[in-house]
């Protein structure tokens, strides 16, 4: 067909190493923001020269812009966001890159072959935010190196289709100085292939498919792991035996499913999937003072005065405070759980039932009452952990009055890790913790906040080390 060529502007500017010289190579590449996903611009001439200049032309548009450096120089990506690059085109001056620590490592198959351009991605081991980093494919002899802030990391490997290994994660790798990782050996992956329907035997497009050992709590790492426009997945693993949940979209009334003991010795096409319809609870959370929507509170479902949670993905509020959670009809107490650093309490609302799509409106979640201070309730007590710090395992004992209340630990940035304990109790309980995640996986070593409330708006809040 005919090519139009656009109309473009000139972006310009000097990249700096880290050691404020011109640097010479580096890569400038240009991601447009007008579309979603953003996709990166064609263009031409986008090294710098001898004196770490560049002027690229691209159209008229509003992009986020990396600065990669080139291989072998210790120096993190530098990212700008929303670049607008005007009618005439913009100079946008000096670019300085900051020196990175390296993480190295090989990647090998079967018989001990390197890997050519697997992929390497870097994310945070606790917020999963992917890491910008640069030359991150291994070369020939299956060697890699990239440049990053200091942390903690997840890293993934994701190797070409056409190799047939099965994509791989790893968790928790420490940079805190330049850093050389064991080997990783790739396996050659089995194909898990099937449908995911509803109850009228129409396709469900978009639906996960998050992956377990079986009888394991630690989901692997399967990229493309969404059924098609025709309710088709097509997901590539290590031979072996798992749970597979099926989680559909937040934008459907389906509710999830859960295939255990799944065997595959080899390539595999399992049974059709058949999701269910539930009914939708919606609502809107909100702050007392203000009235303002609170993003990020969790709404749990449990069988009435239980500690059994029903399965209900999509269920946090997101920035518009808002919840919209398919559930099978029944009869729930139902908690809407306050972000931990927000100081508010939780609300319970009991024994509600589900047999239509219900809307519970506002729930407005508030701050302690007047006179009881935070960290404190008639009746309420929260004893010191131990042992503290802890070799992963913590006895906690605590005191409620009459009536809900809950054990719950958290990490530092204000997620919920663990629900410890939920019920009714007229005295004292004792509960030992063992350092583990819901699902059962081991936390990092690190701080870690234990909180026992309850109904009244009563709070007690204790600090513990996990050693490793």
């Amino acid at each position: 067909p005919q090519i139009t060529l656009k109309g473009v502007v000139p972006v310009s500017g000097i990249v700096l190493g880290p050691n404020g010289l011109p640097l010479a190579g580096a890569k400038v590449k240009f991601y447009d923001v007008t579309v979603q996903p953003s996709v990166r611009q064609g263009a031409a001439n986008d090294r710098t020269d001898a004196n770490g200049h560049f002027e690229v032309l691209v159209p008229d548009n509003i992009y986020d812009v990396n600065f990669e450096p080139p291989v072998g120089v210790n120096a993190l990506v530098y990212h700008w966001n929303n670049l607008d690059t005007g009618a005439g085109g913009v100079d946008i001056g000096s670019i300085p890159l900051s020196t990175g620590l390296p993480l190295s490592g090989h990647v090998q198959g079967p018989g001990a072959t390197p890997l050519l351009n697997v992929n390497i991605n870097i994310l945070d081991q606790v917020t999963r935010t992917a890491q910008r980093v640069s030359h991150d494919n291994t070369d020939a002899n299956g060697d890699f190196t990239v440049y990053v802030n200091p942390g903690t990391y997840a890293i993934h490997y994701d190797p070409p289709a056409c190799d047939g290994m099965a994509p791989l994660e790893v968790s928790n790798v420490d940079v805190f100085a330049p850093t050389t990782l064991p080997v990783t050996n790739l396996v050659t992956g089995v194909h898990l292939l099937g449908a995911v329907t509803d109850a009228a035997s129409l396709p469900v497009l978009n639906a996960d498919l998050d992956v377990y050992p079986a009888g394991g709590a630690t989901k692997l790492y399967t990229p493309g792991d969404k059924t098609s426009a025709t309710g088709n997945y097509d997901v590539l693993v290590a031979p072996g035996t798992y749970d597979v949940r099926y989680i559909p979209s937040s934008l459907t009334r389906l509710r999830p499913a859960l295939r255990t003991s799944v065997a595959l010795p080899a390539n595999t096409t399992v049974p059709t999937v058949v999701l269910a319809n539930g009914w939708l609870v919606s609502g809107t959370v909100r702050q007392v003072s203000s009235l303002l929507p609170l993003a990020g509170a969790e709404v749990q479902f449990y069988q009435p005065h239980t500690a059994f949670q029903a399965w209900t993905p999509h269920a946090t509020t997101g920035t518009l405070g808002t919840f919209n959670t398919s559930v099978d009809a029944g009869t729930y107490d139902i908690k809407i759980v306050a972000p931990p650093l927000s100081g508010l309490i939780d609300r319970f609302l009991t024994n509600v039932t589900v047999s239509a799509d219900l809307p519970l409106g506002d729930q407005v979640l508030i701050f302690p009452s007047t006179g009881v201070a935070p960290g404190a309730g008639a009746g309420l007590s929260l004893a010191a952990p131990f042992p503290n710090p802890s070799h992963r395992r913590v006895d906690l004992s605590f005191t409620v009055p009459d009536g809900e209340a809950e054990l719950s630990a958290w990490d530092v940035a204000g997620r919920r890790v663990a629900t410890l304990w939920h019920g009714r109790a007229s005295g004292a309980v004792q509960v030992q913790w063992d350092g583990t995640r819901d699902g059962g996986s081991m936390l990092p070593a690190g701080l870690y906040l234990v909180r026992l409330t309850d109904a009244h708006g009563g709070r007690q809040l204790r600090r513990v080390t996990l050693l490793q």
